[in-house]
């Protein structure tokens, strides 16, 4: 069936006859389905939210959104400036309440294939939903192959609360803000195969003019003040930009395993783990990374002995209270 929109034809995945019933009145429907995109440019939100039980509903959710000709691909555009749109994510997929934030009881699984995913919105709320993918809440799983990642206004993926993630052959690029953010106990994410490169740089479209650099110093003169001040976290100023500082990927508290990986030319480190996370590295190349010369940072001693790395081919040095407490399998680790 042909749609107008990836929307209408998410709405009719969980829709589609399965089966007649017994008394050939009604049918069954299945709770997944496929959409398939010719090769072109989509400008529109993609939103699967959680569903609760009911009487009559189907399983849970399974929908998978792909390009029909993997060779060409497509794009999915959410690039607005429109303040209606402000720190929207151009993908969303949720088990929690947009209202209430209260978890569902169906889970949701869609699979991303072959496709360019392009972001920025005004606003600068990272932790508000500004970001190109957001997987959110217990249950939510997305599987991502062979995709191009990129916000040029906040985080290019957010995984948290429980949800998980499994990318492979992707790429995310040329954030703003950081590449991949992973949060909360109980989120996991697995990457195989991936480049998570030029991330953490600021609002990319203030850096095209000379005015939006000048911003773009403004505001990150204001926050070194703010933070070197007694009033610290204090200000009137509304920034509506993201200043540069941000890792390639950045796990809080979660558990995520990255293999025969680039992770590089990122602003600050290439991977930070905080507030006991967990990193297994493995086969990975982490060069370039401009923050400090540290392409890894561990925020603690207790976080530094559950972490491995294995194979991982690392340029540059540790953060120096954990540099002797990491020996990876290989003796390829240097300074630059």
């Amino acid at each position: 069936m042909d749609f107008e929109t990836i929307d209408a034809a998410l709405a009719h995945c969980s829709r589609t006859p399965m089966k007649m019933l017994e008394d050939d009145s009604e049918y069954d429907y299945s709770a997944t389905g496929t959409v398939c995109l010719l090769p072109g440019v989509y400008k529109e939100r993609i939103v699967v939210k959680g569903e609760v039980w009911g009487v009559g509903s189907t399983g849970n959710k399974a929908v998978s959104i792909r390009a029909c000709f993997p060779q060409h691909g497509a794009t999915i555009m959410h690039y607005t400036d429109s303040q209606d749109a402000k720190n929207q994510p151009c993908v969303s997929v949720s088990t929690r309440d947009a209202e209430t934030f209260e978890g569902v009881q169906k889970g949701i699984s869609v699979n991303l294939s072959h496709l360019a995913l392009v972001h920025s919105t005004s606003g600068s709320d990272l932790w508000g939903g500004n970001t190109a993918v957001i997987v959110d809440g217990a249950r939510a799983q997305v599987t991502m192959n062979s995709c191009v990642v990129q916000s040029h206004s906040g985080r290019g993926i957010v995984v948290t609360n429980q949800a998980q993630l499994q990318m492979s052959e992707s790429t995310v690029c040329d954030c703003a803000a950081t590449g991949f953010y992973l949060g909360d106990w109980g989120s996991r994410a697995h990457v195989t195969g991936c480049n998570i490169v030029r991330n953490g740089f600021g609002s990319r479209k203030k850096l095209a003019s000379d005015e939006g650099r000048q911003e773009l110093d403004y505001v990150l003169t204001e926050w070194t003040r703010l933070r070197a001040g007694p009033n610290a976290g204090v200000s009137d100023a509304q920034f509506d930009v993201v200043p540069p500082g941000h890792s390639g990927i950045f796990i809080e508290g979660a558990m995520c395993w990255i293999e025969n990986t680039l992770i590089a030319s990122n602003c600050l480190t290439g991977t930070s783990v905080v507030r006991n996370g967990f990193l297994s590295l493995s086969g990975c190349d982490i060069t370039q990374n401009t923050g400090n010369g540290h392409p890894i940072s561990i925020e603690d001693e207790h976080d530094v002995g559950n972490n491995r790395l294995q194979g991982a081919r690392i340029r540059g040095v540790f953060s120096k209270v954990q540099c002797a407490m990491i020996t990876p399998t290989r003796k390829n680790t240097r300074k630059n």
